[in-house]
């Protein structure tokens, strides 16, 4: 996994990182952190779930991201995210398209390129919607299906779990969303 930090983000208080849970494209914190109530930071495609790939097969999304549809004293995450040296994880394509939603209404949102290869990017658990961690010793999540970045993932818990457990934790989940 693949964990950055800048002042821009939080003012480098911690490391963050790239998740994919299916469509939607996530900052979370690659560990947990005591004082924070969720390892979810922000939705970055929050607008539009569309999801297209560039010539080298990589990601793309719209970027119009919920920490920045709210009164944040901190930072424009975009830029933040851009300017990640020595890889940033992102890298704008040029385009732009006018987004809406309830909160923020209308703005601008930037295409971009995800420039992390899939095992960079924190795994989210298909079944239960839990992230992985980059603790030391912590154990791994296990490829349920697909291939690079349409990969679903299974938490060591959930692998534990017979099918139709699996399945029940999904549809709680996806009931939720």
């Amino acid at each position: 996994m693949y964990s950055f930090s800048s002042p821009g983000i939080l003012k480098e208080a911690f490391d963050v990182t790239l998740a994919r849970d299916g469509p939607k494209w996530l900052l979370v914190t690659p560990k947990g952190n005591g004082f924070l109530e969720t390892r979810q930071l922000a939705h970055l495609n929050h607008s539009s779930e569309t999801v297209t790939y560039s010539e080298a097969k990589r990601p793309c999304f719209w970027f119009d991201s919920d920490w920045d549809r709210q009164p944040q004293p901190w930072s424009d995450l975009l830029a933040a995210l851009l300017a990640i040296e020595p890889k940033a994880p992102l890298k704008g394509t040029g385009r732009t398209q006018k987004m809406s939603a309830e909160v923020g209404g209308e703005r601008k949102a930037v295409e971009v390129e995800v420039m992390l290869d899939e095992d960079e990017l924190c795994k989210v658990c298909y079944y239960c919607g839990d992230f992985e961690t980059d603790r030391l010793g912590a154990e791994t999540y296990s490829k349920v299906n697909g291939d690079g970045f349409t990969s679903t993932y299974s938490c060591p818990a959930c692998t534990a779990l017979p099918l139709k457990a699996r399945n029940a934790q999904r549809s709680k989940r996806t009931s939720q969303s």
